[in-house]
């Protein structure tokens, strides 16, 4: 009888690893994750403005905008060259028109990893002029982070830049524009709205909780907040965390950056 349950209490034990193992991505626990392949979890958020959740190492969210005769626009190349070719599928398998181009939202691993297979398809790498000077100077440090941290990452050499822009740009007939508002996050921080669906990607400008803020501006961030303000959305897509909020966002992220203003830094008396 004893060796019945022992047996059974086996089975039920591994029943429920490979419930975990075989679960979705964005159904387990946020990571990070030593991983470079793992799904992509991929939607339509309204119109033409699509929704890519990366899971990979941290999660980071990307975008699209697919319009089916005009063509595609992405925004961020994910962490991988897979998370790369997963963006480039869907959007194959979703549009009749050509790939326009990559818009980096900023320098980090998280939006750039995946540019390798973009620049293989011919696709236009779209960058904020500091970006390039940004990627020069942190891709070693960046690269040996993440080989020191995640056994499956591979180091590769960055791409360089096709276009470059300092602080506003429109592209499919207005339906794509794109800006920059000053550092905030980081020095090359870009933003993407899309006025027709009424949203914008914030990239690591927005998010909650706020990530890898060893770049951010904190005196300049309200500045910033304040110039997005103004722009009319009722959606925003986040760069890392939760994917899509409403424009609470905003004054979450406004308290955010109170509280780190007022935290002393290691030289700052407490």
């Amino acid at each position: 009888m004893f060796q019945k349950a022992k047996k059974a209490h086996r089975w039920v034990i591994l029943t429920l690893l490979l419930m975990l193992g075989c679960a979705q991505p964005w159904e387990r626990e946020p990571g990070p994750f030593d991983r470079n392949d793992l799904p992509l979890n991929i939607y339509n958020l309204r119109g033409n403005v699509w929704v890519a959740e990366d899971y990979n190492y941290y999660r980071t969210n990307l975008s699209m905008y697919i319009d089916h005769d005009a063509g595609v626009v992405f925004i961020g190349a994910g962490w991988s060259y897979k998370s790369a070719r997963q963006l480039l599928w869907k959007a194959a398998a979703n549009s009749y028109g050509p790939f326009q181009a990559l818009i980096v939202p900023g320098y980090r691993l998280s939006y750039t990893g995946g540019l390798p297979p973009f620049q293989r398809h011919e696709l236009k790498v779209i960058m904020q002029q500091n970006a390039p000077v940004l990627l020069r100077l942190h891709w070693d440090h960046m690269q040996q982070e993440m080989l020191q941290s995640f056994g499956s990452w591979r180091e590769f050499e960055p791409v360089e830049a096709d276009v470059l822009y300092q602080n506003h740009f429109t592209m499919m007939d207005g339906a794509v524009e794109v800006y920059h508002f000053g550092h905030a996050h980081s020095p090359d921080n870009t933003l993407v709205f899309f006025p027709r669906e009424r949203v914008l990607y914030a990239g690591s400008v927005l998010s909650d909780p706020l990530l890898f803020m060893d770049q951010a501006n904190l005196e300049k961030y309200d500045q910033v907040l304040n110039q997005i303000a103004e722009l009319e959305f009722d959606t925003i897509i986040a760069g890392h965390g939760e994917s899509v909020h409403n424009r609470t966002l905003l004054d979450n992220v406004r308290q955010q950056i109170h509280r780190l203003r007022q935290t002393p830094t290691a030289d700052e008396p407490r």
